[in-house]
């Protein structure tokens, strides 16, 4: 996927500047050409992009429970994920299900918490990324515009979906158009053979493994949805035409409106609130956030009185 993102963009890059134009190339593991008009510099940067994983979720284990089904089992106390993961333990392991229950109880949830917590600390630095980009964007002149292109990543926790509705508040705020490209192209959601290795014949004719695996496919992308038609921008998914998606990433909205609304009524309860915005004229295309998350209040420590 690198190398056609390189590939792209070395393409692409000559094609989308214009005289007055300028650019930076960056990337989640810290490279940054800086601000420049100079194509050879901004080539440079580009063939110096480099993977770097920061947090990665280890395959192959016993066993193997990604971040959305982890998510299930610790967050949301979900008892099929959780039925599903025990079943997969007692497979991996080789152990007999009257005897070591309790064994695969533990190892799981260890498992689990462990890829939860790569899972988060994955999002938390890509999220924060994303913000810390939008602020150095927001500070320039003229038009600016975000272009990101990825891979996806999940945003299942209220941690995560917090930080997405605020990267939102403030690229509207900035005047800051992000446009996303999603660089799988045209990918499919079902599981390879390889990466059934641990899932009981049981969740392979049920389908559980199949699906945490589509679930986690589809809403990889749904945070790069949500950051483009949140600030007006445009979303590349699901094609192979990465070319043209790049050439559609370039130019900016025809029309911005930034519309505020008072939320002094809603509840802070860590809920998602979803919006919806329309307009009187037919044949316009609208693209607008889906909502925002609104975090419940810190909890006071035991112990601690309210003073007054």
């Amino acid at each position: 996927q690198l190398l056609r993102a390189e590939g792209l963009a070395s393409k692409m890059l000559p094609e989308s500047l214009g005289p007055g134009d300028m650019a930076a190339i960056v990337s989640f593991a810290g490279r940054n050409s800086g601000l420049t008009s100079d194509q050879a510099a901004l080539q440079e940067a580009i063939r110096k992009l480099t993977v770097q994983p920061i947090h990665h979720h280890a395959e192959h284990t016993c066993p193997d429970i990604d971040y959305y089904q982890a998510d299930l089992i610790i967050n949301k106390h979900n008892m099929q994920a959780y039925d599903a993961a025990i079943r997969d333990t007692l497979t991996c392991g080789q152990m007999d299900p009257s005897e070591a229950k309790f064994i695969a109880d533990q190892l799981m949830r260890n498992a689990a918490q462990q890829s939860l917590s790569v899972g988060e600390s994955d999002v938390q630095v890509s999220l924060s990324t994303v913000r810390d980009f939008v602020r150095r964007v927001a500070a320039l002149p003229g038009e600016r515009t975000l272009i990101l292109i990825s891979p996806g990543f999940l945003t299942v926790t209220a941690e995560g979906m917090t930080e997405k509705s605020e990267i939102l508040d403030l690229a509207a705020r900035s005047n800051v158009t992000i446009n996303a490209l999603d660089v799988r192209g045209l990918y499919s959601t079902e599981m390879e053979g390889g990466a059934m290795g641990t899932a009981s014949s049981r969740d392979l004719q049920t389908g559980a493994r199949q699906e945490y695996h589509r679930a986690t496919m589809n809403l990889s992308e749904d945070v790069m949805a949500e950051l483009a038609e949140g600030t007006g921008g445009t979303f590349v998914h699901n094609s192979n035409d990465l070319e043209g998606g790049f050439k559609k990433l370039t130019e900016a909205p025809e029309f911005v409106y930034l519309l505020e609304m008072s939320i002094d009524g809603v509840r802070a309860d860590g809920t998602f609130h979803p919006l919806r915005v329309t307009v009187d004229r037919s044949g316009a295309v609208v693209k607008a956030r889906r909502g925002y998350f609104a975090p419940a209040p810190a909890k006071r420590e035991k112990g601690k009185k309210k003073r007054g």
